[in-house]
């Protein structure tokens, strides 16, 4: 396989991991707030069995974009800047995603007696 065609799927890659950890978040945020998750988020062990599960996916998201963003180094290294670059904002995206998520859960947790009535 050619090393620009390696690198393009390296990049699309990093692209859907990052779409779909926006959208994963984007989607619980929307169940969350829309109330869809009521009957499983009762108390607070499973908001913290929530949020550890959203530790454990930016864990896994932001690791596979750093995979990709060096080893799309290592095959591209004269666009090594693009790279950098586009791994640290992919990473970002994740991150930002993720933390609005986390609050979400917060505040769904700190106002859930006031939606069980």
């Amino acid at each position: 396989m050619a090393v620009s065609t390696m690198a393009e799927k390296i990049w699309d890659l990093a692209n859907l991991v990052t779409a779909f950890s926006v959208a994963q978040s984007l989607g619980t945020i929307f169940a969350v707030l829309k109330g869809d998750l009521v009957g499983w988020l009762v108390d607070k062990k499973a908001h913290m069995r929530a949020l550890c599960g959203v530790v454990v996916f930016v864990i896994l998201y932001t690791s596979v974009i750093i995979w990709c963003g060096l080893h799309g180094i290592v095959i591209d290294s004269e666009n090594s800047d693009i790279w950098c670059t586009s791994t640290i904002g992919r990473g970002i995206a994740i991150i930002v995603f993720n933390v609005i998520l986390v609050l979400v859960f917060i505040g769904h947790h700190l106002n859930m007696p006031k939606l069980v009535r």
